[in-house]
């Protein structure tokens, strides 16, 4: 699935069954067997994709420090807006992000963050208000695990630090607001 958003980002699921019925791939019943052949149809074809494209697997993930990526310089991100709203909700807070997100870049996530007069760390301290995780972390959470962002996030709130982790869907409707 995460080849597939990468390689067809165009497409609004990435389910086998819609990847497979997108791509003319064979009938899938939803049954074991049928699901392996097609998920070996669908490997073969998003790899076919990727060499017609040129892409190599790192270059899917280019920029994410968590795939041999080089991080992001938070002080480098300044505000391009002159006007903020000091009553916006990221205005005056801190925020950290963990995770890749996965409809924008965090850095472009971190800009907007900025312009709405949002400060910027690299870690989870006292001071953080917002730890923003990105879906792929939080998918990792209902797996058990979880990055040590979100464990130390975790422990602040339970010691009564006013701390908020929210996912980045959530994160998304805060910026709608």
């Amino acid at each position: 699935m995460q080849f597939a958003r990468k390689v067809y980002p165009k497409l609004q699921h990435h389910r086998l069954s819609d990847l497979t019925e997108y791509l003319g791939l064979s009938n899938n019943e939803h049954r074991s067997i049928a699901d392996c052949i097609a998920t070996k149809e669908l490997y073969d074809a998003v790899k076919a994709t990727m060499t017609e494209k040129g892409l190599r697997i790192e270059d899917l993930w280019a920029g994410s420090k968590s795939h041999g990526g080089k991080s992001i310089d938070i002080s480098s991100i300044t505000p391009t807006t002159v006007e903020m709203d000091e009553d916006g909700f990221f205005y005056g807070r801190h925020v950290v992000f963990t995770g890749k997100l996965e409809k924008m870049v965090r850095k472009d996530a971190m800009q907007i963050v900025v312009n709405l007069g949002g400060i910027l760390d690299n870690s989870v301290c006292k001071q953080t208000n917002y730890l923003i995780l990105g879906n792929n972390d939080y998918n990792a959470i209902l797996k058990g695990e979880k990055s040590s962002k979100h464990k130390k996030a975790e422990k602040l709130k339970l010691e009564g630090q006013d701390i908020e982790i929210i996912d980045e869907f959530t994160f998304y409707d805060i910026l709608q607001q």
